[in-house]
């Protein structure tokens, strides 16, 4: 008898990408019931971030460009009897490998084999253990009544899965005893599949959504549960749980890593006014940044990283248009990337105070604009200062328009910001030397 250790499902398939990891306690829903996509083979997914999934060049010639996925749920199985779900790759270089689809209850090994419970107990069966399995009364691992159908298209995946673990008592009750294989259905998977990543796809973060449309079922995920989760509106009939009724019903952001370090930490950059006096300073951003390299979050000191930083002040420079300074950031001699793909750099944006066009001047314009601004976005309207995608951009341009707030949280453009830039304008252009802090 061949013998396998069946420790977790990362082990079983020779990858510890999972270890550590918790649906339970990455993923929560009012519903209590919590869906998520993980790579078990061909990527990285770091503890402190289980919604990506870095993939290395060296991933990718090991596995064939083949990126091996498993789809784990978590809930009562006493209380969901069907299950559809549809996912869809939002990139045109990474599509759902059509011959991969795996459904566990209909592989089985030649003869029964002993798989070791994360308990420590071991079980005989012929079939591999997925999460919706029990031990039954003869101690062998017994998998549940199980049909699935899948439709895997080239950047859309359709399943509908519907199971049975004879949730009722000899008097055809229901019978809550029956659980997931273990009690913990994030230990074991119950789909697989495979995702190709063409050749020379560039670095960057490729998502994979679950689609929830739904007007059409064919566009949407549900789980479909008995009346133990009644319908308030119809309590006899069946209730569909949406994605969109759990928060966190997130699946994957594949990122690839084109060979370098990536960096997890969020680097928000710094705004500052042209007239600023103070020197530039790596203490204005994070100490410590985690990069993910060799497979492996590395918290690392971020003046370590540096190989040239800016010194002096932006009065320094005497800038009128924006301008921005970046210090790029390094990794045993690799150039750090963002998720994006972009270099990693720490970010001066640097403009003249008031310039909320970014322009480089400070006129009537740009009070125009902020009272058209502070007109829409009082009425309720959707508004923007640069009509940029970019919301840096946007964020620097507000940063500069507001005179009195100076961009920090809770702060409004209003008439008040307007005024004193038209003010400032004058002043300016009559000649006049004048300094925003004793503007009135």
């Amino acid at each position: 008898m061949h013998k396998i250790f069946y420790q977790s499902t990362a082990l079983l398939l020779g990858i510890s990408c999972l270890t550590g990891l918790s649906a339970k306690a990455a993923y929560s829903s009012p519903e209590d019931v919590t869906l998520s996509l993980r790579a078990m083979n061909g990527g990285y997914i770091p503890e402190n971030n289980v919604h990506k999934i870095y993939v290395s060049p060296e991933d990718l010639q090991n596995h064939d460009h083949l990126v091996h996925f498993g789809i784990f749920f978590e809930t009562d199985p006493a209380i969901v009897d069907i299950f559809y779900v549809s996912l869809a790759m939002e990139s045109p270089v990474i599509s759902f490998y059509k011959d991969s689809f795996k459904n566990p209850t209909l592989y089985a090994f030649p003869e029964a084999q002993e798989f070791t419970h994360t308990d420590g107990n071991v079980y005989a069966s012929r079939f591999e253990p997925y999460c919706f399995g029990r031990i039954n009364m003869m101690d062998n691992y017994e998998p549940a009544a199980f049909s699935c159908t899948a439709n895997m298209k080239e950047h859309n995946f359709y399943l509908l899965w519907t199971y049975d673990l004879n949730n009722q008592d000899e008097n055809g009750n229901k019978d809550f005893s029956a659980r997931f294989f273990g009690n913990a259905s994030d230990d074991y998977h119950f789909i697989e599949f495979d995702m190709q990543i063409d050749d020379e796809t560039p670095p960057g973060t490729y998502p994979v959504s679950f689609l929830t449309n739904q007007e059409m079922n064919s566009d949407c995920t549900y789980l479909t549960s008995d009346d133990s989760i009644p319908d308030e509106s119809d309590p006899g009939h069946y209730k569909s749980i949406y994605a969109k009724m759990i928060p966190t019903l997130y699946s994957a952001e594949i990122v690839l890593t084109g060979g370098h370090p990536v960096s997890e930490t969020e680097i928000a950059p710094v705004f500052r006014y042209a007239h600023d006096q103070t020197e530039f300073s790596v203490q204005d951003f994070p100490s410590e940044l985690t990069v993910i390299a060799d497979h492996a979050s590395v918290q690392t000191v971020t003046e370590d990283l540096l190989e040239v930083f800016d010194t002096g002040s932006p009065a320094d420079m005497a800038v009128s248009e924006p301008v921005t300074l970046r210090s790029e950031l390094n990794y045993q001699d690799m150039q750090i990337l963002d998720p994006l793909g972009n270099p990693s750099a720490l970010e001066y944006r640097i403009g003249q105070k008031g310039d909320a066009d970014l322009n480089g001047s400070v006129d009537a314009a740009d009070a125009a604009l902020i009272l058209t601004y502070a007109a829409e976005d009082g009425s309720g309207t959707e508004t923007s200062l640069t009509g940029s995608p970019d919301s840096t951009e946007e964020k620097f341009a507000f940063f500069l328009a507001d005179i009195d707030g100076e961009g920090k949280e809770g702060s409004l453009l209003d008439s008040a910001d307007a005024s004193k830039i038209l003010i400032y304008a004058a002043k300016q252009g009559s000649g006049q030397d004048v300094d925003w802090n004793t503007l009135s």
